[in-house]
């Protein structure tokens, strides 16, 4: 019901433009949102794959095209910080999330997730704006978001913001031998990944600047095979050895 709820507060405002404000303010509550996220159907992509793909696209506003980024361990439990940059000052904003692709003509742009759930705030006096939301199971597949603000330069005065497709990433590391030794993490932007041993030690590993590889800043480097499961390969340090991602 509660996707119903959603679908029909935005093509309320696809049908009658002047209504925008008013859909737009629809605040869902967060119990409704954790039971429909977690009923997504589980599935990732191969660690070391790109977490957040910047998929373009956004309707140019008073600043230009807003800008979206994404922060955070794409992980269950964990926050991830979804921001908007460039969008016209002091005016609601709304972020919208979506299990699928719709690439709908709207407000003279294209909105590109299929609007799922439809999440509110106001920017700043700078234009910025940003939503934290838990990561759960039911986000451990591809999901896509894309922001969009009142605007009134834009050429139907609502702007858009590039979109960015987000995929979960959390594996379950074990040895040669198969025994479980701990948990990678990978962060929404992209240039980090985090490896948490059992015994509660943690590794933070940043992507090389031009290779494929990810440094600890000890001189260790971390890479990450193709295949199912994924092979982990540390080079030294204490944990030097090859894991494999299930």
């Amino acid at each position: 019901m509660t996707k119903e709820l959603n679908q029909m507060s935005f093509l309320t405002c696809v049908m009658n433009s002047t209504g925008y404000a008013g859909a737009f303010r629809r605040q869902f509550k967060s119990a409704l949102t954790a039971l429909f996220l977690a009923s997504w159907v589980l599935g990732q992509a191969l660690p070391g794959s790109p977490a957040v793909d910047n998929l373009g696209g956004g309707l140019a506003g008073v600043s230009g095209i807003p800008q979206m980024s994404a922060s955070g361990m794409l992980s269950p439990g964990e926050v991830v910080v979804f921001t908007v940059d460039n969008a016209a000052p002091n005016a609601l904003a709304t972020l919208v999330m979506g299990g699928s692709i719709i690439n709908l003509p709207i407000f003279g742009g294209v909105l590109i997730p299929y609007p799922d759930i439809l999440l509110t705030t106001t920017t700043d006096s700078n234009g910025h704006a940003q939503l934290a939301v838990t990561w759960t199971e039911g986000l451990m597949t591809t999901s896509y978001w894309q922001w969009g603000a009142i605007d009134g330069v834009a050429i139907e005065g609502v702007s858009l913001s590039n979109a960015l497709a987000v995929t979960g990433g959390s594996w379950e590391l074990k040895s040669p031998g198969g025994v479980k030794w701990g948990k990678l993490e990978q962060d929404a932007s992209g240039l980090s990944i985090k490896v948490t041993k059992d015994d509660g030690s943690v590794t933070s590993w940043a992507k090389h600047a031009t290779g494929s590889w990810y440094e600890d800043g000890n001189g260790n480097n971390l890479t990450i095979g193709s295949g199912q499961p994924a092979t982990i390969n540390i080079t030294g340090g204490q944990h030097q050895g090859a894991y494999t991602a299930h």
